[in-house]
């Protein structure tokens, strides 16, 4: 008998029966060579049970949610002119001229790991100041970020969509 089985891994396999024990486990031997033990509940008898999933014809329908369909999300603006501009600024923090990068600082309540806020958001800091921010060791307070970021857009020459 051939099966199909999923190991506690989530390994998928098939084997071909060559033994069932007293305890109802089955010791396989796999098309690769050597033998595997399965146990009953992660077997499927491929040439009884073909599908062992139910087939639907429409999916299960959901209720409706409250409050409209979700509004498609803006994404954050984008300026690499403005983040240039920034990079000329020095550091908000030591005052070191040049050698800045932009630090994107997202909004209060806003922003998670892997989502970038918008450039506008950016303020210069040297990459010492900005290693020693990401590792922990130079957190900001949340009222200086948003008067660093006044500063910095205030700095710039053109005009910063809000």
């Amino acid at each position: 008998m051939r099966l199909v089985f999923v190991d506690r891994l989530g390994y998928h396999g098939r084997c071909e029966v060559i033994q069932e024990r007293s305890n109802g486990v089955l010791v396989c031997e796999k098309p690769t060579g050597g033998t595997i033990r399965v146990r009953p509940e992660d077997a499927r008898d491929v040439e009884r049970k073909p599908n062992p999933l139910p087939v639907l014809d429409a999916l299960p329908s959901s209720p409706p949610l409250e409050g409209g369909p979700a509004q498609p999300k803006t994404p954050p603006a984008r300026d690499a002119a403005y983040l240039a501009f920034v990079r000329t600024l020095p550091c908000c923090v030591c005052n070191l001229p040049n050698h800045t990068e932009s630090h994107h600082a997202p909004a209060p309540g806003h922003g998670a790991k892997g989502l970038k806020c918008s450039d506008y958001r950016a303020i210069p800091l040297c990459l010492y100041c900005h290693r020693r921010h990401h590792g922990g060791t130079q957190p900001f307070e949340a009222d200086w970020i948003e008067a660093k970021i006044t500063e910095t857009q205030a700095r710039w020459p053109g005009e910063v969509p809000s």
